[in-house]
């Protein structure tokens, strides 16, 4: 028997897109946006969840250019898109395997992921200049999703 409309309930619908420079099945990072109702909308970009060689070649990157990455993820752009900086995903509790302990990268390191992410009211969304504002916010993220994919290759 098929239940009634009216008595079923409504559909969350969600939408969300992935888009890099390589299609969906490379390990490159990209940029993520998700639609979803009731303040439950973000945008972002980086490498979520990668395999283990492509995750070592990003925190050999991060530690021999640390000092670079660093101005990236730390600049005022940067922080004012982003305000939780960049996310991890999960994290070592030591730092990997191979790399200094002691090196000033090490927190970054410990690492499973690298990518950010602003949550977006309804409110933004649904305006005329949205596209707009989510292209500035995209653009602010990219010198941190081109660092990594220059290690990606």
């Amino acid at each position: 028997m098929c239940a009634s409309l009216a008595t079923s309930r409504p559909a969350r619908l969600v939408f969300f897109v992935f888009i890099n420079r390589s299609g969906r099945k490379s390990p490159s990072g990209g940029y993520y946006l998700h639609i979803g109702p009731e303040g439950g909308s973000f945008a972002g970009g980086g490498v979520y969840m990668p395999e283990p060689a492509v995750l070592d070649r990003l925190r050999s990157e991060i530690d021999e250019h640390y000092f670079e990455w660093r101005s990236i993820v730390s600049s005022e752009a940067f922080c004012s898109a982003f305000h939780e900086g960049v996310l991890p995903s999960g994290m070592l509790k030591r730092s990997p395997k191979g790399y200094d302990g002691a090196s000033p990268a090490v927190e970054y390191l410990k690492y499973k992921s690298y990518y950010t992410r602003r949550l977006l009211s309804d409110s933004e969304v649904n305006t005329p200049e949205f596209f707009g504002e989510l292209a500035a916010l995209f653009q602010t993220g990219k010198p941190m999703v081109d660092f990594l994919d220059r290690s990606i290759g």
